[in-house]
C-alpha cells in the first residue's frame, strides 16, 4: 500500500468495538470469510451500496458511522483539484462538511465493510488482505489517483467512501460489479464509468457530466444539472428526477428511459429496445426509438422524432412544433382547447374525438387517411405533424389529471 503526503487516521478500529483480537491464523480467517460470503452475500456488490444504509440515516462525520471501518486516511489537498478513482469495489463520493472544513482543503478516504454480519477485528484484518489500495497525490496537492484492486476471487462487500472538497473534479471507474454513488457535489467536470454496477446520483450540479455503464442502471434523485450525457448498455435503465442543462442526451440499449422533468435547450433521447417516458419536457427535444413505447406527459417546447415499432402518446401544453413519425404503432395526441396550431395527421384511421378542427381537409391514399386543418381560427403559432404508416391516430383535449396519470383512477 502506497501513500503520499497523507495522514493515516486509523487502520482498524479494534478499540472502538471493544473486542479482543482472536488468535486465528489468516488462513483460517479467510476460510471462515468464504463461508460468510456464501451464506450472506449472494449477488453483486451493488446490492450493498451506501444508499441502502442512507435511507435510514444521514452522514455528516468525516469517519462514517455506518458499516465497519477497516482502513482510513486523510490528505491535505487544494480545494479546486481533481480526483481519479479506479476501483473493484463500490465507491461513494460526497463533499466535506462546510462547517467542519470551511477551507475545503482536506480529502478523506475510508474503506468500510458493508456486510450484514458484524465481524471481529481479526476478521476485518483478514479482509484487508483481500484487496490493495494505492494512493498517489501529485507534488502540487492538486490531483489524486486512487486504485483499488482485488487480490483474490473472494467477494468482499466493501465500500470506498470518499469525502472531497465541494467543487472537486471527479472521475470514477468501477470495474467488475462495483457501483458508483455521488451526492451533493458541484463539480465542474464529472465522469463516471461502471461495468455491471449501477451509477447513482443525488443533487449533482456540474458543467460537464459524462456517465457510462455497460450493463448497470443510472439513477438520479433530485437534480442532475449540467451538459449531461448518459449511456446505458445491455438491460441497463435510466431513471432521472430532474435533468437540467444546455445540452443533455440519454441513450439506452434494451433498458427504459424515465425522466420526470427536463429543462434543456436541446435534449436527445434514443433507445433500441426500451420504452421512453418523459414527464414535463421543456425546450427542443429529439427522440429516436427502434422498438418501444413513447410517452411525454407535458410538452412545453418542440419535439422531433420517430418510432419504428411501438405506440406513442404526446400531450402538448402550449404552442410548439411537433414532427413525429411511427412505422408501426398508434399515436395518441392531446392538445389544450386554446391551442393555436396547424394540424396534419395521418394513419390507417383518424379519430378526432371532441377536438374541434377548422378548415378540415381529408384525403385517402392507399390504406392511410390524412387530415389537415387548424385548431384555432387565429393565425397559427405552431405546427403539429404526426403520422403512422401502420396504426391509428386519436386526438383528445389535454387534461391536467391525465398528464399526471390520475385521469383513470
Amino acid at each position: 500500500m502506497f501513500f503520499r503526503q497523507g495522514h493515516v487516521i486509523l487502520v482498524l478500529r479494534n478499540i472502538a468495538y471493544n473486542r479482543p483480537c482472536e488468535k486465528h491464523t489468516v488462513t483460517r480467517q479467510v476460510s471462515k470469510l468464504f463461508e460468510i460470503s456464501k451464506a450472506n452475500f449472494h449477488g453483486t456488490s451493488s446490492g450493498w451500496s451506501i444508499f441502502h444504509t442512507q435511507r435510514k440515516q444521514q452522514v455528516y462525520t468525516d469517519v462514517p458511522d455506518f458499516g465497519q471501518p477497516m482502513e482510513a486516511w486523510f490528505y491535505d489537498v487544494k480545494k479546486d483539484g481533481k480526483l481519479m478513482v479506479n476501483s473493484a469495489i463500490d465507491v461513494h463520493v460526497q463533499p466535506l462538511d462546510p462547517q467542519k472544513h470551511p477551507s475545503m482543503n482536506k480529502l478523506f478516504i475510508n474503506i468500510l465493510y458493508m456486510g450484514k454480519d458484524r465481524l471481529t477485528s481479526s476478521e476485518l484484518s483478514a479482509l484487508t488482505k483481500q484487496y490493495i489500495v494505492n494512493v498517489d497525490l501529485d507534488d502540487s496537492n492538486a490531483e489524486m489517483e486512487i486504485s483499488i484492486k482485488r487480490k483474490s476471487r473472494l467477494f468482499v462487500p466493501a465500500l470506498c467512501h470518499l469525502q472531497v472538497p465541494l467543487k472537486y473534479g471527479i472521475e470514477v471507474w468501477c470495474t467488475k460489479d462495483g457501483s458508483a454513488s455521488l451526492e451533493n457535489l458541484e463539480s465542474e467536470n464529472i465522469r463516471v464509468r461502471t461495468n455491471r454496477g449501477d451509477c447513482k446520483f443525488k443533487s449533482i450540479k456540474g458543467f460537464n457530466i459524462d456517465v457510462r455503464s455497460k450493463e448497470g442502471n443510472v439513477v438520479s434523485t433530485k437534480v442532475l444539472q449540467g451538459n449531461t450525457s448518459v449511456v446505458c448498455g445491455g438491460n441497463g435503465s435510466i431513471d432521472i428526477g430532474r435533468l437540467q442543462g444546455q445540452n443533455v442526451t440519454c441513450n439506452s440499449d434494451q433498458g427504459d428511459i424515465n425522466v420526470k422533468a427536463i429543462y434543456a435547450d436541446n435534449s436527445t433521447f434514443t433507445s433500441n429496445l426500451g420504452n421512453i417516458h418523459l414527464g414535463s419536457c421543456h425546450g427542443d427535444s429529439e427522440v429516436r426509438m427502434k422498438e418501444g413505447h413513447f410517452r411525454v406527459d407535458t410538452l412545453d417546447g418542440n419535439l422531433n422524432g420517430s418510432v419504428e415499432y411501438g405506440d406513442s402518446h404526446i400531450a402538448l401544453s402550449r404552442e410548439g412544433n411537433v414532427d413525429w413519425e411511427v412505422e408501426t404503432g398508434d399515436i395518441s395526441l392531446s392538445v389544450p382547447e386554446s391551442l393555436n396550431c396547424r394540424l396534419e395527421v395521418s394513419g390507417t384511421d383518424v379519430d378526432t374525438g371532441e377536438v374541434t378542427i377548422h378548415n378540415t381537409e381529408i384525403s385517402e391514399e392507399k390504406n392511410l387517411t390524412k387530415l389537415t386543418g387548424n385548431l384555432s381560427t387565429e393565425p397559427s403559432k405552431g405546427n403539429i405533424d404526426t403520422r403512422t404508416n401502420n396504426g391509428k391516430v386519436k386526438l383528445a383535449y389535454y387534461s391536467w389529471l391525465s398528464s399526471i396519470n390520475l385521469g383513470d383512477k
